[in-house]
């Protein structure tokens, strides 16, 4: 039983091993061609050079240095799931070269890939994100081809620190904590119930070296099988998923992520091992093992332990509120449509967005004017505006302890959303040259206070635009009304149905808005089309192609989303049992080595009539710190975010998310008295086993 603690290490090693090498490589593959040896990113100023001479510059580079580069474009209907990458060849036995004649193999299922040669950029604007492959300082000669045409590049050729990012904001990431966590445990465990067998090692003269060589026999060949099983069944399954494409990628992936857990097992063992070989010769023949060496090595597995628990519960909280948040939004994403968002090129200079973002604005609000723009900008709270009217000095009295979410559209989105006011009657229109604003039935109590810091907003954006400050319709909404936000693309977590929210109907005709205020709407998906193949027509006839190079739909998008968070949820789960599972363990095992190695002392106690407390001070003082401090932590973080809410500075911070609406303590409370129970009704099981059999192992 003993030895298949360490085969168990092993296999769950390599399962993890295979598992990450093939949730890293799709989420990999959907962003950028796999393979990659440099990225060249491409913005700036349009130059005078003409397009064609670049594109022309570009492929005679790739013959010059034998690397071909390859150029992403994401499509304008299906950003996230279909692009085309665009190959100049410079190594004819290359792999980008035979992706022109067979395709590009495709890692994940999730997303189409279409190859076209180099040569049909000619004409189209540059810039864009380029993918080197082949030697990496041929990303330089790139680089300076582009360079030497006007263009502004960045060059990366190290993606380790962009791995790590990714991969911290992955659920993997926790996962592969939690599995070097256990698997450390494992080892180190294995070692230290072996320590009877160590000493009757040593009294047969068996030097150290030999018992560990000894150890490795005997689990070797069962940890080689499970290996080569998991192995063999990875690479049938990436047979049936995608063909075997890029297998060799994943199994070299495979194998460095396990080489680390393995580095990670043997180091662990090792330290076990020499813990339990410094036990005298008599307590290691009784299973006792150094007080000091056994309880720091135990307390080195446990501290992280609480920690990595604590972790894995926050974000398994964050994911399941905001599924439960996009759950509970289902039913309204059907009433979405076709509505679609548009995305915005990041790599025109500076002059050019501004100059595009005045007239992708006007063409908003000329959208709008014909019905086929729907505003639902989710961005503003009563906190911000109230922050903003204190700013103005236009705020009343009391407006600082204002709190809720406040959703700014307009009369397209009362056509396509059901508003009704207190009476039960639907809303559907802003009054022509006004704004509308709608309380909730819940809010009454705060509405003279509602009105002023919307006032005071409407009032500083007239000033501002220079246009005549419009009338203010109030109304009282609907008792339990709940308004749809359409989602935000950006952030496809954060809730999409508000409750108890203030809506603020605002038109174009009132001018309140600029043309610069909906792109920026629109930029983070709150200003919608409802006609995406209309659009595309109309945006090219602006000369906004350029600028706008994606309209993609809300609602399907909305979908992959909630799959995914689904995804996300269940491996966040997962990693909070294998979290407990770990923390309880350590427990048991800090209660066992507690107990084993101050056994005389113990017994000496119990027979004089001490109490548990009194026995066991030391250890309930430790266990108490390492219980209250993340609980008081927690608790000082809350109490921080309350404060910072209730300040006219401005609303919660993006981190207040981790706060699990303000729930956090409970739940950390939940996991590190429970932890610290088990460590107590462990430590008084071994004391009464102890005693019973006279200070000796069973």
């Amino acid at each position: 039983m003993r030895g298949r603690t360490i085969q168990f290490a092993v296999l769950v090693a390599v399962l993890v091993a295979v598992i990450g090498s093939f949730v890293m490589l799709s989420g990999l593959d959907a962003v950028a061609p796999l393979g990659v040896q440099g990225t060249v990113q491409v913005s700036g100023s349009m130059p005078s050079v003409p397009s064609s001479s670049t594109i022309v510059g570009i492929e005679r580079t790739a013959g010059d240095t034998g690397a071909d580069i390859v150029k992403l474009v994401e499509d304008i209907k299906d950003p996230g799931g279909a692009r085309s990458v665009y190959v100049a060849v410079g190594d004819r036995s290359g792999e980008p070269a035979r992706w022109l004649a067979d395709g590009y193999p495709g890692f994940t299922r999730s997303m189409n890939t279409t190859v076209l040669p180099f040569g049909r950029l000619s004409g189209q604007d540059p810039r864009g994100s380029y993918y080197v492959y082949g030697d990496p300082a041929a990303t330089r000669a790139f680089a300076e081809r582009f360079h030497a045409d006007g263009y502004d590049v960045d060059v990366k050729t190290d993606y380790t620190a962009s791995y790590a990012q990714w991969l911290s904001n992955q659920p993997l990431g926790v996962s592969f904590a939690v599995t070097v966590l256990l698997c450390a445990m494992l080892a180190g465990m294995f070692a230290l119930m072996n320590v009877k067998g160590y000493a009757v090692q040593r009294l047969q003269g068996n030097s150290d070296w030999s018992v560990i060589a000894r150890d490795a026999r005997a689990n070797i060949r069962q940890a080689l099988a499970s290996t080569l099983a998991v192995l063999l069944g990875f690479m049938g399954f990436l047979a049936l998923y995608n063909h075997a494409s890029h297998m060799g990628a994943a199994l070299a992936l495979a194998a460095g992520v396990f080489a680390v857990f393995l580095m990670v097992i043997v180091v662990a063992y090792l330290i076990g091992f020499a813990v339990a070989s410094r036990s005298s010769m008599l307590a290691a023949l009784k299973g006792r093992l150094p007080a000091r060496l056994a309880s720091g090595l135990v307390y080195c597995v446990r501290v992280p332990a609480v920690i990595l628990a604590v972790w894995a519960v926050i974000y398994a909280g964050m994911a399941a509120g905001q599924a439960l948040d996009q759950a509970e939004a289902q039913q309204a994403w059907a009433t979405a449509g076709r509505a679609s968002a548009i995305r915005l090129n990041p790599r025109l200079s500076q002059d050019e967005q501004d100059r595009y973002s005045a007239a992708t604005g006007q063409w908003l609000i000329s959208q709008e004017r014909q019905g086929r723009m729907i505003l639902a900008e989710e961005g503003y709270t009563l906190e911000q505006l109230s922050a903003f009217a204190n700013q103005t000095g236009s705020s009343a009295d009391g407006t600082s302890s204002l709190s809720g979410d406040v959703l700014m559209v307009n009369s397209n989105y009362l056509h396509a959303q059901t508003v009704q006011d207190a009476s039960g009657q639907r809303i559907t229109r802003v009054p022509d040259h006004g704004v509308l604003v709608v309380i909730p039935a819940s809010k009454q109590d705060q509405r003279e206070k509602i009105e002023n810091i919307v006032r005071a907003f409407i009032g500083s954006q007239s000033q501002m635009h220079g246009v005549a400050t419009p009338r203010i319709t109030v109304l009282t909404g609907k008792p339990g009304q709940s308004l749809f936000g359409y989602g935000q693309q950006n952030m496809p977590n954060q809730k999409t149905l508000f409750h108890d929210a203030v809506l603020v109907g605002v038109d174009s005709d009132t001018g309140v808005l600029s043309p610069d205020d909906y792109t920026a709407y629109a930029s983070g998906g709150n200003a919608m089309l409802t006609d995406p193949d209309q659009a595309l027509v109309s945006l090219r006839e602006a000369g906004l192609q350029p600028f706008i190079y994606a309209v993609s739909s809300v609602s399907a998008k909305a979908a992959a989303d909630f799959a995914k968070l689904q995804a996300n949820l269940r491996t966040h789960l997962m990693n909070v049992l294998v979290a407990i599972a770990i923390l309880i363990a350590s427990a048991i095992a800090a209660a066992q080595t507690h107990v084993r190695s101050g056994a005389q002392r113990i017994f000496a106690r119990y027979v004089h009539g001490w109490s548990f407390p009194a026995t066991h001070r030391l250890a309930i003082t430790v266990e108490t710190v390492l219980a209250l401090t993340p609980i008081l932590y927690s608790a000082y973080l809350v109490i921080q975010s309350g404060l910072r809410a209730g300040t006219p500075t401005g609303s919660q911070s993006v981190a207040d998310i981790y706060l699990l609406g303000g729930w956090q303590p409970a739940f950390i409370a939940a996991v590190t008295i429970v932890n610290m129970l088990i460590y107590l009704l462990a430590t008084a099981r071994y004391e009464r086993a102890l005693a019973a059999n006279h200070s000796r192992e069973e």
